[in-house]
């Protein structure tokens, strides 16, 4: 899904003017009457608004903040009338249309509390699709993010975002996030019975079913007597290898829902200087030992076994390039991968996805390495 989505803006337009969120620009692709509208960009989205036909009157200045925007209109004309201080403009136009491009998120990483990481960017990438619904509409999710959102009404999910739950607080567990909750552990139930993957891994029938049990009835406990403490039971265990089943699987379920999009890109030579550091760093990798395929790792390293999983962080311009290579390491003693393959069932060499993040199955840290291309004007 790469395609440039067009729409009527007026909609677009006035959720700008609530907002009070008015940042003009002008493009080099567009008509010389046409100016636009900075609408939503994060790492799912890019969208503006266009104008065209415009007249400005007064004196408008995208660094400064609107203190009051509002929409008129003048027979075929519309006009936003704003101040800025105490100075007042008007920007004149007969057009507004809405564009958008959609992109893939689940592969990008964003670390701003330490611990329970994986978890925190499983809920970065819910509110990603939380906001698409809410600014742009349904029509920029698919069924399988539409499915997941309802997770963000169970507690024990949302928390991870940045909750300090040692000072009593949480968000409110509504009933459709138990359900959503309660679905996806009956959802890997079933893969259990159908012997299929959750993440890159197989696990044994006998580890999924043990932590689906388990899941299951702390949920069924919280139904009972929903309290805070039985949500932050439901929280700890998901930081366990008791909960790593469920962490596998909505990896699964986002990298699914987020493929359907297309990869950013940013410009022929924004787009080589970021191939060439991924070689850079895998051929970093190779030399210190490191085997697998980008983005997944693994080495033996003394009496250490260690994996890692790389996330980039993408820029939100190119005028200043800044590019960020996530290493999340996962660590454990040697003998201990046995007896955690042995526990989680896996014949194959890696451990599940991140494994070192969750207490009873080793130490888990991340390594940043950053990059810059400062772009000529």
């Amino acid at each position: 899904m790469e395609n440039v989505i067009q729409l009527p803006g007026m909609e677009y337009l006035k959720c700008v003017i609530k907002e009070l969120e008015l940042e003009l620009w002008k493009s080099e692709e567009d008509p010389s009457t046409s100016w636009r509208i900075t609408y939503m960009y994060n790492d799912s989205v890019e969208s503006y608004l266009q104008l065209d036909d415009v007249v400005i009157k007064g004196k408008y200045e995208k660094e400064k903040a609107c203190t009051s925007l509002q929409l008129v209109k003048e027979e075929e004309r519309y006009g936003l009338v704003g101040q800025q201080e105490k100075r007042f403009f008007s920007i004149w136009f007969s057009k507004v249309t809405f564009f958008a491009k959609l992109y893939r998120y689940a592969d990008i990483g964003h670390f701003w509390v330490k611990g329970e990481e994986p978890y925190r960017q499983l809920v970065y990438e819910l509110e990603i699709i939380q906001d698409k619904k809410r600014y742009l509409g349904e029509w920029a999710c698919n069924e399988k993010e539409l499915k997941l959102l309802a997770l963000l009404d169970f507690s024990p999910i949302r928390s991870f975002y940045c909750v300090p739950w040692e000072e009593g607080y949480c968000f409110p567990t509504k009933k459709n996030g138990m359900d959503a909750y309660e679905e996806v552990l009956d959802d890997m139930e079933k893969s259990r019975k159908k012997n299929k993957k959750i993440g890159d891994c197989y696990f044994s029938s006998a580890c999924i079913e043990k932590q689906w049990e388990l899941q299951k009835a702390l949920l069924d406990q919280l139904k009972q007597a929903p309290t805070k403490e039985k949500e932050k039971e439901i929280y700890k265990t998901l930081t366990s290898k008791k909960g790593n089943l469920v962490y596998q699987w909505l990896q699964k379920e986002i990298l699914e829902a987020s493929s359907v999009y297309g990869e950013r890109r940013f410009g022929e030579k924004e787009d080589f200087f970021v191939e060439e550091q991924r070689k850079k760093w895998i051929q970093k990798w190779t030399g210190q030992g490191w085997i697998g395929t980008y983005p997944n790792f693994s080495r033996r390293k003394g009496i250490f076994y260690e994996q890692m999983h790389v996330m980039e962080e993408l820029p939100f311009t190119t005028e200043a390039m800044h590019y960020t290579f996530h290493c999340l390491i996962s660590k454990c003693i040697f003998y201990k991968k046995k007896s955690l393959k042995r526990y989680f069932g896996i014949k194959k060499e890696m451990l599940p996805l991140n494994f070192g993040f969750f207490s009873g199955c080793g130490t888990g840290k991340i390594y940043s390495h950053k990059c810059s291309l400062r772009m000529e004007k």
